[in-house]
């Protein structure tokens, strides 16, 4: 009975039911309405989830590796190494530990603690490209050398680690690039250049670019730099240059040399230098420069030039072309305040170097150079010569294994023998010069008469000494000129000769570095005496023969010579 009336009770509730209303059911396409939501609920669901569970397998171990593989498929594994590597948390993100590029012989060239980056996933699947861009890189050292052919440590490691390309025709298609990094930016690091006969360090390096590596150019970088100190070497240890400060903009490495838009460097005592150029190295290494530049004297002495500019130099617009041992320069401002040639020293020198070239020789350099606009507040010269204000129209140096020089428009305000002023002089020099001697020509035009010279020159290498042997003719001179040319004749003969004079007299002067009694240091001296004369007077004409000074013989006939 209960099976019974729970039949006939279900019977009419599902005839009812038959009837029913349609608008109290949903339609099929309302029904069909309803899945999208549910169905875009789960997929958002499911991306997190998925993620979530990408991100624990890429930083578990199996995940680690597979990654590493990834990353660097394309890198040679003995060049690239990497200690570990984290995934995330954002996408793309990585952190990578202990990363190494391995130069030729093992030693790191390139080495960083920490680089976190972003993986271009794209390019990394559809095109084989290891590309990271956002890279932050810190605690690194990057030491990069070039060998003489131009060829670089790290260029060199990833040729000779590259797997030999089986035989069979060549193929058109470039090298794909082997890893790319974008918006690089390092901080806190040490780079070391290095390359034929020099080598630079940088501390606390910060830069700014990007770099490739691998493909047809082995190693490419664009990058700005900054360093808070520098120092640079020549491999043979005798010469240093250092910087407190460095600033690179626009460095660019791509094949066998590099371009730098702005060098400037800064330290105290006076460096300030601001340079642009490029170098290049392989089978003919070339160096291009341009800039102005500030040395003191210190650096001076580091680099040898410690003698010749002793309180340093400055340039300005200066340009410079070293191709080879072949050097080709110009500057529109060459300053120094004190020059040292020899026993000659300028004060305050300044002026233009039109031309500059130069090409070594053993037994036959080559080149020349051309100077124009000096000028020197003051000139000291050996015999207490001493010139004020002296200006030099040009000055032309030619070498052809043997030097000729041409120097015209000589001025000074003023020109003196130790207190004895002779006023204002001008005059011009010409002359050639051997390995060990020359020989000059020149005159001198002042307000008490005019002089003009022909001379020789010899060196002696070996005793350190240069001897001048000057033949000079007066013509009327008197003042100070007459007065120093006297000063070389005995007392007799100033008793009876009065200016003005005309004639000839022929110094023989020894210039050679010989030690102060009182300091005990060498210096340049000047020995000068007069070998042979012949001097016309007011009222008498002496003759010296190099052994003794007699008064000459009247020129008119029948004349003797007085007692």
């Amino acid at each position: 009975m209960w099976r019974a009336r729970a039949s006939v009770s279900i019977l009419p509730r599902m005839a009812n039911a038959a009837p029913t209303d349609p608008e109290s059911e949903p339609p099929n396409d309302a029904r069909r309405g309803l899945f999208w939501p549910f169905a875009l609920l789960s997929v958002l669901l499911l991306l997190p989830a998925l993620w979530l569970a990408a991100y624990f397998w890429a930083n578990s171990t199996p995940g680690r590796e597979a990654l590493m593989r990834i990353l660097t498929k394309r890198l040679p594994p003995s060049v690239v190494t990497v200690g570990a590597v984290h995934w995330g948390p954002a996408p793309a993100e990585l952190e990578l530990l202990g990363v190494v590029l391995a130069d030729e012989h093992g030693a790191p060239a390139i080495r960083a603690d920490a680089v976190t980056a972003e993986l271009a996933l794209d390019d990394l699947v559809f095109r084989g490209e290891t590309r990271l861009a956002g890279i932050r890189v810190r605690d690194y050292l990057v030491r990069l050398e070039w060998a003489d052919d131009g060829s670089l440590n790290v260029a060199r490691a990833v040729a000779k680690s590259a797997a030999p390309k089986p035989p069979g025709p060549a193929t058109p298609k470039p090298p794909p690039k082997l890893m790319v990094l974008d918006h690089l930016e390092l901080e806190h690091g040490e780079v070391r250049l290095a390359g034929p006969g020099w080598e630079l360090a940088f501390d606390d390096v910060t830069a700014r670019g990007g770099v490739r590596l691998g493909g047809d150019v082995g190693l490419a970088i664009a990058a700005d730099l900054s360093a808070a100190a520098s120092h640079g070497a020549w491999k043979d240890g005798k010469r240093r240059v250092a910087a407190d400060t460095v600033k690179i903009d626009g460095f660019s490495w791509e094949g066998a040399g590099f371009t730098v838009r702005e060098l400037a460097l800064a330290a105290e005592g006076g460096l300030a230098t601001r340079l642009g150029g490029k170098m290049t190295f392989g089978d003919a290494p070339a160096l291009e420069a341009s800039g102005d530049a500030a040395l003191p004297g210190a650096l001076a002495a580091e680099l040898g030039l410690g003698e010749v500019l002793p309180q340093g130099a400055s340039a300005t617009t200066l340009v410079m072309k070293l191709a080879g041992e072949t050097l080709d320069a110009s500057c529109g401002g060459l300053a120094a305040p004190e020059v040292a040639l020899g026993p000659v020293r300028l004060a305050g020198a300044r002026g233009a170097v039109k031309t500059l070239r130069y090409a070594p020789g053993v037994l036959k350099p080559s080149g020349g150079v051309q100077l124009a606009d000096l000028h020197a507040d003051r000139v000291d010269a050996p015999d207490d010569v001493v010139a004020k204000d002296v200006t030099i129209g040009s000055v032309a140096v030619t070498v052809e294994g043997r030097s000729q020089v041409d120097v015209t428009g000589i001025r000074a305000a003023s020109f003196a023998f130790g207190d004895d002023d002779a006023g204002a002089v001008s005059g011009k020099l010409s002359g050639s010069m051997g390995l060990t001697s020359g020989s000059l020509e020149g005159s001198v035009e002042t307000a008490s008469g005019d002089l003009g010279a022909t001379g020789t020159i010899r060196v002696n290498p070996l005793r350190g000494s240069l001897k001048v042997e000057l033949r000079v003719v007066l013509e009327r001179v008197a003042g100070a000129v007459a007065t120093k040319v006297m000063s070389y004749v005995p007392d007799e003969v100033r008793a009876t000769v009065k200016p003005p004079l005309s004639g000839l007299a022929v110094f023989e002067t020894v210039l050679a570095k010989r030690e102060d009694e009182e300091t005990g240091k060498k210096a340049w001296r000047a020995e000068t005496e007069v070998t042979e004369a012949r001097l016309a007077g007011d009222p008498e004409t002496y003759v010296y023969d190099g052994t003794s000074w007699a008064r000459a013989v009247a020129e008119v006939p029948g004349a003797v010579a007085p007692p």
